[in-house]
């Protein structure tokens, strides 16, 4: 029965979450201010190659196939300074008791006992990265400053041989990797990149509403199973549907609005939008209506921003 009971449940859940559309639009990068010519300065207490990790993925930078950045001393529109803050590799060792290897016997009523277990180490290693990066203007004025930690924990336990204590470990190994997570996050802070959205597709017309022929439900189903294959043919397919209803269906509406998004253009959708709240009675639709207004309003504008960056 209880198994009958969360099957009902996951079906339940599964049928709620309904088709979506994946929408990627390009953001701008987390300075507001546009630049192409980086200066990168040797931070401060590098020893685990972070400068030359951050140089290596803005050189690589790349969006749409097109290089971001020029690493340019010489003439740069911007400074890129730094300091390592911590570089370090913390251990506590415990030990265990090997219950399989016993060291010390006793006899008891004719049985033998174990009084001692072999005992060997076990360390816990944590590794831990922290840098500290500014962006400067020309004039010296901060644009952007952020401090990056990157940490790992691991367990490693010596339970033959000799043990010595090592405060090294694995640090000058591990700490440069971790210096390398930090670079790709840098990298990513400061270059415009790709934002992806999932967004909920009506897949059906409303049921109270007696409009509908048979006609209109099936070429609705048609275009709405277009839209995960073939958005330009769904988008075509919509427009006929929608002169076909003349421009009198919610769900028509929304989801040519969704194909028009989908294509980046955001004023098509964004007027498309506002066609299908102003026809929308359906508490659900109008919800989703006013999340796809917003939407396009924020990406819209972040887009433009970006193409700014990338100029």
């Amino acid at each position: 029965m209880g198994r009958f009971v969360i099957y009902v449940l996951i079906l339940f859940m599964l049928a709620g979450c309904g088709s979506k559309l994946h929408i990627r639009t390009l953001y701008p990068s987390s300075v507001d201010t546009s630049f192409k010519n980086i200066k990168v300065v040797r931070f401060v207490n590098d020893d685990i190659f972070q400068t030359e990790y951050i140089k290596d993925e803005l050189f690589n930078k790349t969006i749409d196939g097109k290089k971001i950045f020029n690493l340019n001393s010489e003439k740069s529109d911007v400074g890129l300074v730094g300091k390592v803050l911590k570089s370090s590799l913390s251990i506590e060792t415990k030990y265990k008791e090997d219950k399989k290897n016993c060291i010390l016997y006793a006899k008891e009523n004719n049985k033998t006992k174990c009084l001692k277990y072999y005992t060997y180490p076990c360390e816990e290693q944590r590794y831990d990265v922290q840098t500290h990066i500014k962006l400067l203007a020309p004039n010296k004025k901060v644009l952007f400053s952020k401090i990056y930690k990157k940490f790992k924990n691991q367990k490693k336990c010596y339970k033959y041989g000799l043990y010595e204590v090592d405060f090294n470990r694995d640090k000058y190994k591990i700490n440069p990797e971790l210096a390398l997570e930090i670079a790709k996050d840098v990298a990513y802070d400061l270059s415009p990149r790709y934002k992806n959205f999932y967004v909920t597709i009506i897949e059906e017309f409303d049921d109270k509403n007696n409009f509908y022929t048979k006609y209109h439900k099936n070429a609705f189903k048609k275009a709405v199973d277009l839209m995960s294959s073939n958005i330009h043919l769904a988008t075509q397919a919509f427009l006929k549907l929608d002169h076909r209803v003349d421009g009198q269906s919610v769900e028509v509406l929304y989801n040519l609005a969704l194909c028009f998004e989908n294509n980046q253009e955001f004023r098509q959708a964004y007027n498309t939008y506002i066609k299908a709240r102003n026809l929308c009675k359906n508490q659900e639709h109008c919800e989703l209506i006013e999340q796809g207004l917003i939407r396009v309003k924020q990406n819209s504008n972040a887009k433009q921003k970006a193409l700014r960056q990338i100029r």
